[in-house]
């Protein structure tokens, strides 16, 4: 088995309130609290990821745009920093990959900083958990932070009827490999999922936005619009078993050191 060559790529930047990221108390009256904080941190990247498969380019998430300040949360309780430059497809082929040839797009969710570059891949495959479809096109889209799609069709839903994954009692094979494996770890959205790249001794978690950090991992410390902390608490857990069967880089989306990490193989300590 050959590794998967990853790359990584940054669109553009986001802030977010001090109260978002990390809520007090840990639960939804926490992260109410964030509506009305006024101050900001600094500027975080929003990753997206390229994976290099036999069968064809794998995209996870396609990041943010001028329209992510388009909606409420958007404008309100975030500061979007972005350039036409920084779109993923821009990115791609300036490293020299065709984004014609992204063959499947996976979106770990479907919130306005992942999922806005999705119309540059018209011939990929889309994937998100149906979960997640099922919220984004629910009445209450909106306030739950989500944007009008920007993609040609919509995604294929994955309702996870794959076998269990060391701690996760089910989960995806994209390609019927066991190369590209999706975990459903909802808490962050209903419909949240992470892509796991098995290589042959280190793997690779791409975990969206599960934590915001490796060290959030580590502590168990929840962040965002905590409306599932429970099932987000039990999703870490099982993230943290998975790390302990086998050596695991672990790449949240906004986390400053993902990319660096990646590079270095550098994987999660465990005690």
């Amino acid at each position: 088995m050959k590794p998967l060559p990853i790359s990584g790529f940054t669109i553009g930047h986001i802030q977010v309130k001090t109260q978002f990221l990390r809520p007090e108390p840990q639960n939804i009256l926490g992260s109410l609290k964030a509506l009305r904080d006024k101050e900001f941190l600094p500027p975080v990247p929003v990753w997206c990821w390229v994976i290099e498969h036999p069968l064809g380019i794998v995209v996870v998430d396609t990041g943010q745009d001028e329209l992510a300040r388009s909606n409420w949360f958007g404008r309100t309780q975030t500061r979007i920093h972005y350039r036409p430059a920084d779109r993923l497809a821009a990115q791609m082929m300036r490293a020299g990959v065709d984004p014609a040839q992204v063959r499947t797009l996976i979106f770990t969710h479907l919130h306005i900083d992942h999922d806005r570059g999705a119309g540059d891949f018209p011939e990929a495959l889309l994937l998100a958990s149906s979960t997640e479809i099922r919220q984004y096109t629910s009445p209450f889209a909106a306030l739950l932070g989500y944007s009008p799609p920007v993609w040609a069709k919509p995604p294929q839903e994955v309702s996870f009827g794959g076998p269990a994954l060391g701690p996760f009692a089910v989960s995806h094979d994209v390609y019927g490999d066991q190369r590209i494996m999706l975990l459903p770890t909802s808490g962050h959205t209903a419909g949240h999922l992470s892509v796991l790249i098995r290589q042959p001794e280190v793997d690779v978690l791409l975990a969206g936005d599960l934590t915001y950090t490796q060290q959030d991992l580590l502590t168990g410390r929840l962040g965002g619009f905590l409306t599932a902390p429970a099932s987000q608490r039990q999703a870490m857990e099982k993230v943290r078993q998975l790390a302990s069967a086998k050596p695991l880089i672990y790449l949240p989306s906004h986390d400053p050191e993902s990319l660096t990490r990646l590079q270095n193989a550098e994987t999660l300590p465990l005690a």
